[in-house]
């Protein structure tokens, strides 16, 4: 199942453990990036200089 660990990463005989270190891994990656996403200025909001 070589195309299974190429395309995904996980070995087919991977242990539930392997699994779900990787999940958490994973979940970790979503919520920085989700935490950098929130800390940004939204788009709507200008900058106090940019009013007038």
């Amino acid at each position: 199942m070589l195309a299974t660990t190429v395309i995904t990463g996980i070995e087919p005989s991977a242990t539930k453990a392997e699994l779900d270190a990787l999940l958490e891994r994973t979940a970790a990656k979503v919520d920085a990036a989700c935490e950098r996403k929130l800390r940004r200025r939204p788009w709507w909001r200008p900058r106090p200089a940019d009013r007038p």
